[in-house]
């Protein structure tokens, strides 16, 4: 039974990964003399799943495998 069981969570995952999810911006903070407050500049594109760096024009992370979009 606990072979059918991994075999449906492995399907389950790997099919939740095919539904794209929004990707996440990261931006960096740089702080000007003289401001109170710090500027945040856009860095790139973050997976939502792993959170690590993914490509501006990348469809899947090359990480994880998760599917992503940026609209």
């Amino acid at each position: 039974m606990n072979e059918k069981r991994d075999a449906y969570i492995t399907l389950l995952t790997a099919a939740q990964k095919q539904i794209p999810q929004e990707v996440n911006l990261v931006v960096e903070e740089h702080f000007i003399p003289n401001c109170p407050f710090p500027q945040q500049i856009p860095k790139g594109w973050a997976c939502p799943v792993c959170g690590r760096e993914v490509d501006d024009d990348a469809h899947y992370c090359k990480y994880c495998g998760q599917a992503i979009c940026d609209d």
